[in-house]
């Protein structure tokens, strides 16, 4: 397939293989998502050109695009933009576009599954949050870009294992320092005076090493 057509290969492989949904939630979206938006609109000239290319049925790659949108695109952890199929680079025009779209697939007088048009929420709200200047400039402030690339379950073991390092760290260097102040005979002779002061009652007294 071409670069046009990137999205819907991606989509097929995902309803084939729904195993490597967790790793395409990971990762950045393919090219030319609104492609995909348009097969999944039933736009006659995307769904011909995708099933010329892919060889699968017009139900397969209509079902393949859906199944992307919903396991990728409406993802619990999917920021505004990439609900609409967009990057932050996106111009304006792209996310309305993108937003159009994916109305023509979920609005409830189109779509009669109701769990199905539930998701006509999550674009309106992820429109609303970018649709002008200013409340996209608010929503980038407060929602840092995402960190994609690697799984969640990579990123929280990388998070536990820079924690364990840390801690191990600090006690080796505590450890250390034991041990060097143990091989000290200044410190030695300290400890061995505060001991007899103890024993003599002037345990309150504190003996100050000298510089």
């Amino acid at each position: 397939m071409t670069t046009e057509l990137s999205a819907v290969r991606v989509a097929l492989d995902l309803l084939f293989a729904p195993s490597r949904v967790r790793i395409a939630k990971s990762r950045p979206l393919p090219a030319r998502v609104v492609f995909l938006l348009r097969v999944a609109a039933r736009d006659a000239e995307a769904e011909d050109e995708a099933v010329r290319a892919s060889e699968r049925s017009r139900e397969a790659v209509h079902a393949a695009a859906l199944f992307f949108i919903e396991q990728v695109l409406f993802d619990a952890e999917s920021d505004s933009y990439r609900i609409l199929g967009a990057d932050r680079s996106a111009s304006m025009i792209e996310l309305r576009r993108n937003m159009a779209l994916l109305l023509r697939v979920y609005h409830p007088d189109v779509e009669r599954d109701a769990d199905r048009a539930s998701s006509v929420a999550k674009v309106t709200q992820a429109w609303d949050n970018l649709k002008t200047p200013e409340r996209r400039i608010r929503y980038d402030e407060t929602h840092p870009p995402i960190e994609l690339g690697r799984s969640k379950t990579s990123a929280s073991r990388s998070k536990i294992g820079s924690k364990s390092e840390s801690k191990g760290r600090i006690g080796w260097e505590r450890r250390s320092a034991g041990r060097r102040e143990a091989h000290d005979p200044a410190e030695k002779f300290i400890r061995l005076l505060r001991a007899i002061l103890v024993l003599f009652g002037f345990g309150g007294r504190r003996v100050r090493r000298r510089s």
